[in-house]
């Protein structure tokens, strides 16, 4: 519903901070993919290793997520990769893409 009304009315000024933050939400929405991405490369590869004996005392101690945060973000990106090219735009939020969501 638009509501255009002079009392409405942005000004330029408002115009571009509501792009700005309008930007911010949609890259928002695809992190919980690169943040999962990130941790598959991280736990793949074993590039904890220099500092932590497992990938689950590297996620505790270098982020303050539990095993299973980790691997929740780590399903999401996989649950997104799984669709299609064209459906993955649908899925805006990492707790959609989840297996487990109520």
């Amino acid at each position: 519903m638009k509501l255009t009304t002079m009392k409405n009315l942005l000004s330029v000024t408002e115009v571009e901070s509501l792009r700005t933050h309008e930007s911010t939400i949609e890259k928002g929405k695809k992190v919980f993919i690169e943040v999962g991405q990130a941790l598959i490369a991280i736990r793949d590869g074993k590039l904890y290793r220099a500092k932590y004996a497992t990938f689950e005392e590297y996620v505790e101690d270098r982020w303050g997520w539990s095993r299973s945060r980790a691997y929740q973000l780590i399903e999401a990106t996989g649950a997104v990769k799984a669709l299609p090219e064209e459906c993955r735009p649908m899925v805006d939020t990492e707790r959609a893409a989840r297996a487990d969501r109520k």
